[in-house]
């Protein structure tokens, strides 16, 4: 029969053996989380730089119908005076 101190032995040892496994898990977790957090970190980092990439093609965009619309116009100046000009021949 064993003794008193062999199972306070083998209790200490299941209890260390408990304590370092949750110890592995909580470290496990905790890497997870971290990693986790970095990788959104990139993915909203990324989307912040298509994000900026989107408006500067916007504003790109809206000035370059801006210059349309004003040639557009200036068009439409000279073709009312060609059209006074012709009426004013006939």
């Amino acid at each position: 029969m064993k003794s008193n101190g062999d199972w306070i032995e083998l209790v200490g040892a299941i209890g260390l053996f408990a304590a370092l496994l949750a110890l592995i898990i909580v470290l496990l977790t905790q890497v997870g989380a971290w990693m986790r957090a970095r990788v959104k970190l990139a993915r909203e980092t990324e989307y912040r730089q298509l994000v900026e990439r989107v408006v500067q093609g916007q504003e790109a965009l809206s000035r370059q119908i801006g210059e349309v619309n004003d040639s557009l116009s200036d068009m439409r100046r000279r073709i009312d005076k060609i059209e006074t000009v012709l009426k004013q021949v006939e």
